[in-house]
């Protein structure tokens, strides 16, 4: 308030300012606020003449813009229903990127959400961009129409597939660990709500999504002798849930080495010969193996055994 009597002042609770003054022309201006969406509807700068002993009243009025609201919100579906159920587990997925039509590209945040706020009226076209490894439960693109003052919601779920994966366990530890690749052309017996065979592919995985929701049990059918399991031959898998892997290892050979000890040393000499038809029985093994001509005699084993 600038005037004989010049000073600044908040509306109370009431929103009015009562202030006793010196007589005399003053000018009065108001601060609005920009950040809180209020637009004035009367000037914000207003003169006023006081005469002593008399009351003089300035009305300034403000109108709260309504804003609008778009959220979009990204989710893991982890039951592939398409639908948000936060209440079985499900959350949001943070640093999936959508675009908007005329606007740069946007990344869901914390709790995988993007608000935006003081959105025009209009109808607004979202696009998903889909990581490897995910596939979309919902549509990947979608639309909706926003008035002036509302808010809108567009969910976008995603889930990652269900697998069956076949890999040479080279360690034969049971777990598929770096370095160690699927297995193509194996297959596998599928029995539950349907019964089916299926087939891995180039990188040793089957997608099971697309089975209807029940209890499995999963069985490898083993495609060479060469090969031993180091996980079960049959698994439980629960559609929708977690996948299940399946190992494998070559067997490995064991040679048995048996020679004529010609100067009785005890060591093996290179013009000592080996000998052929001695009898070996190795630990594990079923049946025992003879020598051949050059004194060799092999057992199929597994690895990380004692012998």
């Amino acid at each position: 308030m600038q005037g004989p009597s010049a000073f600044k002042a908040a509306t109370n609770s009431n929103g009015s300012i009562s202030r006793e003054v010196e007589p005399g022309n003053y000018k009065v201006e108001e601060v609005i606020k920009f950040t809180e969406d209020w637009q004035a509807t009367t000037p914000a700068e207003q003169s006023i003449a006081l005469e002593r002993g008399k009351e003089g009243i300035l009305r300034f009025g403000n109108f709260r813009i309504a804003r609008s609201v778009l959220t979009i919100i990204k989710f893991e579906d982890l039951n592939g229903n398409g639908i948000y159920d936060q209440d079985q587990g499900e959350e949001g997925l943070p640093g999936w990127e959508f675009s908007i039509e005329g606007q740069e590209p946007i990344t869901t945040g914390e709790g995988g959400v993007i608000s935006l706020r003081d959105v025009k009226s209009g109808t607004y076209t979202v696009r998903e961009k889909i990581k490897p490894g995910w596939f979309s439960t919902t549509k990947t693109e979608q639309s909706i129409k926003i008035n002036p003052g509302e808010e809108k919601k567009l969910y976008f779920g995603n889930k990652k597939p269900q697998l069956i994966t076949k890999f040479e366990d080279r360690n034969a530890n049971g777990a598929m660990d770096a370095g160690e690749k699927g297995l193509a052309g194996w297959i596998f017996d599928i029995k539950g709500p349907v019964t089916t065979i299926k087939t891995t592919d180039a990188n040793g995985q089957i997608n099971i999504n697309d089975l209807p929701s029940g209890d499995y049990a999963v069985t490898e059918r083993l495609i060479d002798a060469a090969w031993y399991n180091t996980t079960p031959v049959t698994q439980s898998v629960k559609v929708p849930g977690p996948g299940a892997y399946f190992g494998n290892d070559k067997y490995r050979t064991l040679n048995v080495f048996k020679f004529n000890d010609l100067n009785k040393d005890g060591k093996y000499n290179e013009n000592e010969p080996g000998l052929e038809g001695w009898e070996f029985q190795v630990s594990s093994q079923a049946e025992p193996a003879f020598t051949d001509s050059n004194g060799l005699a092999k057992f199929k084993v597994k690895a990380n055994g004692k012998y």
